[in-house]
């Protein structure tokens, strides 16, 4: 569970890409605004519970990099199919991959962020 201070260091990124996103279209701002309140408020604690039984070397690292893939779902709904930008980290990637086992709550979150799947398409 993403605790009060995760949080408002969340609302300051979203403020940080608030200001980015203004420099290009007005579109963005919208999109982010509508997304932010469902994922701050998204309950990740089955994603927390799989992550840290599937990689327990990263299990008190899940806020930062929790906050990271939220980060990066962001600018996957902003940049569609735009992959050269939206390359996670390495852990970001491994909890990604996480939640796409739980499918069922993945698809209804990027569903709701993004209107349709955000589909994971490794590069080959």
């Amino acid at each position: 569970m993403i605790t009060v201070i995760e949080t408002n260091i969340l609302l300051t990124k979203k403020r940080n890409l608030d200001i980015y996103i203004n420099n290009f279209d007005s579109n963005y701002k919208d999109k982010l605004e509508a997304i932010m309140p469902i994922l701050i408020s998204w309950d990740y604690d089955k994603l927390e519970r799989l992550f840290s039984r599937e990689h327990p070397e990263l299990k008190n690292l899940f806020e930062k990099i929790l906050i990271q893939y939220v980060y990066f779902l962001i600018l996957c709904c902003i940049f569609e199919n735009e992959y050269s930008i939206n390359v996670p980290s390495k852990d970001v990637d491994k909890l990604w991959h996480c939640h796409l086992i739980l499918n069922k709550d993945y698809n209804l979150l990027t569903i709701n962020i993004n209107g349709e799947i955000i589909t994971h398409e490794p590069n080959v």
